[in-house]
């Protein structure tokens, strides 16, 4: 371990340091921040939170505390636990596919999931959080301290810039593990252009070979294209001092990543092939199916918003947006440096941005106008909906202006300071004309102080001030963003649901068949307990199971797709019908008596606000809670 990390600057042995205690203490006493907290309220309890510390649970975090956290306690409860099968996922290998923890090789290259075999499942759930926060956090420093020669201001500044933007902080649970696996990539790439000895260089390549499979193995192209894309323009400054370092020659450095890249392929590339079963049954749904972008969908408006976030909640957001989430976005200043890079004094240096600029300003041009289908489907970009290549031009700008403050340039002060004043001027024309493009109900004041915030950024920008700019980024982006995601403590507000310690007393094997009827969310609290739920919410559709209500296919257009599955009770005798409530909703009415539902298999129902005046010839009722019903099948 010494001989691994002899290569860290001292700033970056502080900050692996300080890391290393977060996350003991963390872990130590079950912290994380999920929005799990928002079952309380959508169960209809009333008082304190169990668990909460700080902050508020997000209920619009749904894809994290609806489907999320249910579908991973399932791996933890299913028998055997973390199983690469989980029907209340969805068919074959599907957990897989989703990215949950399994016991499959996979899981070699998933340091966020370690946790979950070797402490218990809350502590676990810690460990997975704190890959998504404090480890990515860190990781941003470390990477912008060794590309910025141990600038620690301008690093932290950029690290908090990214990390606490509206974009990453709203869809963290979405992005965060991925963008930790390509930031410690690119840092395994960083240590092995500059190891000095053969050690060095083979621990470093195992480090770049985890993070580069757990990268691959995310599976979600539209924010792995753009994050992709970015490395290579980064190379460059990752491969600083590669030809002129002490140690193994350049052509072993070479070849270790090349060796290290081409492994981690190969290894999702055989994750695909075992899976393919899933990966087709996903391709052919009929939502989300197969979405192709080709571009042209970014307007002006769109990147300015991010100048405005600092005002936005969940409930207050550019409606056109329809979320909060979608509404999110980054500061962008990145134009600035793109300016200054001009005047940059070191000719030779300027060569070195130079494939992050056209990166930056590609985008840009294929996020404006876009580009023909064939160049979008060879280079990978048909993938990526306009609204996630966010995450490239947010990252990449920012180490942009990081690297930037580092140059030397050749204008005066004087010109600078006309500089500023420009930008400045520019800034309050934007605010004046911003809301009337896109209404928003911000105070007029709350415009001027987010505008002074950005000319303080411009300003550190241009003068090249680290303080000055980690101050402006923390008021503008952490500050407003510190309760985005609340902090809290283990899991008892969903493991300790009284419908969760009821279907704890039956099925102790989970060898039968559940079914929930009434409600949704209910069915993702059954789902907990590791028993296997035919509804709810499902990642890949169980086509061979509802094709038994369907045998016909007349409603295959409404069940092929991932979604949510509400089942209702019908009237005696009524046949199972199908309805279409949303893109990714659908409802079954069906009487649990009815042959074909018999034939479905199911042994077990939860009826959540239950009738008690109803009774079922098929199923006897065995547990009667506050405000659901459990039933068993008739012997």
């Amino acid at each position: 371990m010494p001989k691994l990390l002899s290569l860290l600057s001292t700033p970056s042995r502080i900050v692996l340091a300080v890391t290393l205690v977060l996350c003991a203490l963390c872990i130590g006493f079950k912290i994380h921040f999920s929005s799990v907290g928002a079952w309380a309220s959508y169960m209809g309890r009333s008082g304190e939170v169990p668990g909460l510390i700080y902050g508020e649970p997000k209920p619009i975090r749904s894809d994290e505390w609806l489907l999320g956290v249910p579908w991973l306690l399932s791996q933890a409860h299913t028998n055997p636990s973390w199983a690469t099968n989980n029907p209340s996922v969805g068919p074959d290998t599907s957990a897989l596919l989703v990215g949950l923890p399994t016991r499959h090789w996979t899981a070699f290259f998933r340091p966020a999931h370690w946790g979950f075999y070797i402490f218990d499942v809350e502590r676990g759930f810690s460990w997975f959080w704190m890959w998504r926060t404090v480890i990515l956090f860190s990781a941003l420093v470390l990477l912008l301290i060794e590309l910025n020669s141990g600038l620690i201001m301008g690093a932290l500044a950029g690290a908090i810039w990214i990390f606490f933007s509206g974009f990453v902080q709203w869809w963290l649970a979405s992005v965060a593990e991925m963008l930790a696996y390509w930031t410690l990539a690119c840092v395994a790439v960083r240590y092995i252009s500059v190891s000095t000895s053969y050690r060095q260089l083979i621990l470093w390549s195992l480090a770049l070979l985890i993070m580069c499979g757990g990268f691959g193995l995310s599976l979600y192209p539209p924010f792995q294209v753009p994050l992709a894309y970015l490395g290579l323009a980064l190379l460059p400054f990752l491969t600083r001092g590669l030809l002129s370092s002490n140690g193994p020659r350049p052509l072993a450095r070479f070849a270790s990543v090349a060796v290290v890249v081409s492994l981690a392929m190969a290894a999702v590339v055989s994750f695909l092939l075992d899976n393919s079963e899933a990966v087709s049954a996903m391709a052919q749904t009929v939502y989300p199916g197969r979405r192709v972008s080709l571009g042209g969908e970014l307007s002006l408006w769109r990147l300015a918003s991010g100048f405005f976030e600092r005002n936005y909640t969940q409930y207050i957001f550019p409606p056109v947006a329809g979320n909060i989430s979608e509404a999110s976005s980054f500061v962008f200043l990145w134009p600035v440096s793109l300016v200054l890079l001009l005047f940059i004094k070191d000719r030779c240096e300027l060569m070195r941005f130079l494939p992050l600029a056209l990166y930056l300003v590609s985008l840009t041009f294929w996020g404006m106008f876009g580009i023909p289908e064939s160049v979008a489907a060879i280079s990978g970009w048909s993938f990526v909906p306009t609204s996630r290549a966010l995450i490239g031009w947010g990252v990449g700008g920012v180490v942009l202006c990081v690297l930037m403050m580092r140059q030397q340039l050749v204008l005066s002060k004087l010109i600078l300071v006309v500089f500023l004043l420009v930008a400045s001027a520019g800034i309050l024309w934007c605010v004046k004309a911003f809301p009337e493009r896109f209404p928003v109900a911000i105070a007029e004041a709350e415009l001027y102080y987010s505008a002074s915030l950005l000319i303080a950024s411009v300003a550190a920008l241009i003068f090249r001030s680290g303080w000055l700019l980690a101050l402006s980024v923390f008021a503008l982006c952490a500050w407003p963003h510190s309760q985005v995601n609340p902090v809290m403590r283990g899991l008892a507000v969903i493991t300790e649901e009284p419908l969760v310690s009821a279907v704890k007393r039956f099925d102790p094997n989970r060898e039968g068949r559940w079914a929930v009827f009434g409600s949704v969310v209910h069915a993702q609290l059954v789902k907990i307990t590791g028993r296997d739920v035919v509804n709810g919410s499902q990642y890949v559709p169980d086509m061979k199971a509802f094709t038994r209500l369907d045998p016909e296919g007349r409603a295959t257009e409404i069940y092929n797709r991932y979604a949510h599955i509400g089942f209702t009770i019908a009237p005696e005798g009524t046949a199972p019908t199908f309805n279409l409530i949303a893109a990714d909703t659908w409802e079954l009415k069906v009487d649990p008596c009815h042959p074909r539902f018999i034939d479905f298999g199911v042994r077990y129902l939860v009826w959540a606000n239950y009738q008690s005046s109803r009774r079922f010839e098929c199923y006897e009722r065995v547990f009667v809670g506050k405000d659901f019903a459990v039933y068993k099948v008739r012997s």
